[in-house]
């Protein structure tokens, strides 16, 4: 959770444009012809008491060049505001975009650190020129090399922001072709002061950006904070569904190695009774019958573990799914085996141990 909030930005509420096409697209256009707006921005300001730092951004794929060196199909952020405050990631080298350069239309961008290295752009890049499909940027800065993951948790969006380039959004705007009918900014990332009052502000949000859109659907609201708040609930009640099932597994797994151990003394009484008779102490009985139920539980524990990791294997050759095996815990599901046959094994030992010797020899 903490890595998701890290690479997200602490106490983000976020407004993204649904990306509609077609008939609907047209249809929510009438009554919101713009998308999401500066006016949507400034309006949010106004209304949002605790607002601390806002961002957003207009996004588009674009070829990347320099020199020999092309890049292509990489993400072009249109950056407006406060983006490293917001998104909590912050440049490494040079500066980052400033609100003259947007007002300016300057032609100049700020790079990913993997973009700037596969661009050859070498241990000076600041001030190098590089193109932008076919419209010339100057760099002014090159962000810092930070670790991305993928994130588990649905509907929340981690990019790895190494492999992006910043322009100022204006010049987005300007030097590059638009569709009339898209949304101005694909998304606001608004920064709260307290985690506390996120899904209040996040409805207050809803309701102002709603009113804006003349009730077109547009738009969506989400807090990923919340988002991943729930999806750790999630995964917690399954952990404790897991856990049941693995102790009714494990029950019914003991009920039934002391039910074999229960038949096999009864079925070995003469032979208990000889070998008390030949000087077997109780203990010796005990020890016996015990080691039978551990070899049993030990059995069973080996078999289970093969059959797991084949079927792992088998998930992973079938969907593609990476399979994580940990040797340790192995041998934790193993020892837990031999502990459970230990556990059930003992009442049926201590019967055969109990066995009167005489009575034995006789049945």
């Amino acid at each position: 959770m903490s890595e998701d909030r890290s690479q997200k930005g602490d106490s983000n509420i976020q407004v993204r444009d649904r990306g509609l096409e077609g008939a609907s697209l047209l249809r929510e256009r009438r009554r919101n012809p713009y998308g999401i707006t500066r006016l949507d921005l400034e309006t949010l300001r106004e209304h949002l008491p605790d607002l601390e730092a806002m961002t957003a951004w207009k996004s588009i794929k674009a070829e990347i060049t320099a020199g020999k060196q092309v890049l292509e199909n990489i993400n072009v952020q249109g950056i407006h505001g406060a983006f490293q405050e917001v998104a909590n990631f912050y440049v490494g080298k040079g500066r980052f975009l400033t609100a003259r350069d947007e007002e300016q239309y300057r032609r100049v961008c700020v790079v990913g650190a993997t973009v700037a290295e596969k661009l050859a752009l070498g241990d000076d890049p600041l001030e190098k020129w590089i193109t932008i499909g076919d419209e010339p940027f100057r760099v002014v800065g090159v962000m810092g090399q930070r670790e991305y993951s993928r994130s588990e948790v649905r509907d929340v969006q981690i990019a790895d922001r190494n492999r992006e380039v910043y322009v100022p959004y204006a010049s987005l705007r300007t030097y590059f072709k638009k569709d009339a009918y898209e949304s101005r900014f694909d998304v606001v990332s608004l920064r709260m002061k307290h985690e506390e009052a996120l899904l209040d502000m996040s409805r207050l949000v809803h309701r102002v950006i709603s009113a804006l859109h003349n009730e077109a659907e547009d738009f969506e609201v989400s807090v990923p904070l919340e988002k991943i708040r729930q999806a750790q609930q999630t995964k917690e009640v399954f952990n404790v569904i897991i856990v049941v099932i693995a102790a009714i597994s494990l029950l019914v797994g003991g009920i039934g190695i002391m039910n074999i151990m229960l038949a096999t003394v009864t079925e070995r009484t003469m032979e208990i009774g000889v070998r008390r008779a030949v000087g077997a102490s109780r203990r010796n009985i005990l020890h016996q019958f015990l080691a039978e139920a551990l070899l049993i539980s030990l059995a069973g524990g080996g078999i289970g573990l093969i059959i797991g990791m084949l079927g792992g294997k088998l998930v992973e050759l079938a969907f593609a799914f990476p399979v994580a095996f940990s040797v340790p815990i192995m041998l934790v599901a193993v020892l837990v085996s031999m502990l459970v046959g230990i556990g059930f094994g003992i009442y049926p030992a201590w019967l055969a141990a109990r066995m009167d010797p005489v009575e034995a020899l006789r049945s």
